[in-house]
């Protein structure tokens, strides 16, 4: 009988103990499963947030594109000019006028030609610089009012590429760091004997005239662009 107690309180610690470790496992499975919820309600709103930084983000580089694409249109009547001297305390309209007399005595315009080209404004920019020949001076912005004087401009310098002095397109500085970046590749074409120029943002290189002419096709002149 001392026996048969002993095995009656052994089977029922047991029985007791394995009702403990049930429900230690149920609720250990309890608190996995709440935890697992918890992290699947956090996954969908870290996928939630993903989606939305990335939509975000897409308006963002559509916006910055509209906005660069809006700043070169307000660009678009610029010039600027490089090799004009810069005197101290120079005032606007002073500036002006070194331009006009600048495209007399570098593009070879009459006097009636340049005064009858309508300036908006004309301002200094930029760091100074000791050009080619020797003058001294920051960069000019000019505005025309009119874009058919600004092309005129810009097309005579490109003919006639006064020494010590240039004239480019006014860009934004994405566009304008764009250009730099492709001008190596611009010279290296250029050197191997084809026709490369900048148009905007791109680099535009063909087959040079000679040897399209002994292919038996045409090819479009080049375009001087410095930069």
């Amino acid at each position: 009988e001392k026996w048969d107690d002993t095995d009656s309180v052994g089977e029922a610690s047991i029985r007791e103990m394995r009702d403990m470790f049930e429900r230690l496992a149920n609720e250990i499975r309890k608190s996995n499963e709440l935890h697992e919820r918890s992290l699947a309600a956090v996954n969908g709103e870290v996928d939630l947030l993903k989606a939305e930084l990335s939509e975000t983000r897409s308006e963002l580089v559509e916006a910055n594109r509209k906005l660069d694409y809006l700043e070169n249109q307000s660009r678009r009547n610029n010039l600027r000019f490089d090799g004009i001297d810069e005197d101290r305390n120079e005032t606007w309209e002073q500036t002006e006028l070194k331009v006009r007399s600048t495209l007399m005595t570098k593009l070879s315009l009459s006097q009636q030609e340049a005064e009858s080209i309508k300036i908006e404004r004309a301002h200094r920019t930029g760091r100074t610089r000791t050009n080619a020949n020797g003058s001294s001076g920051r960069s000019v912005i000019a505005k025309f009012s009119s874009f058919k004087d600004r092309s005129r401009i810009l097309k005579r310098a490109r003919e006639r590429k006064p020494v010590g002095f240039y004239v480019n397109e006014d860009f934004s500085k994405k566009v304008h760091d764009k250009r730099r970046s492709l001008v190596p590749e611009m010279i290296r074409q250029r050197q191997a004997g084809k026709t490369a120029y900048l148009s905007f943002d791109t680099l535009v290189v063909r087959e040079s005239t000679h040897r399209a002419a002994a292919a038996g096709g045409g090819a479009s002149p080049p375009i001087d662009v410095r930069e």
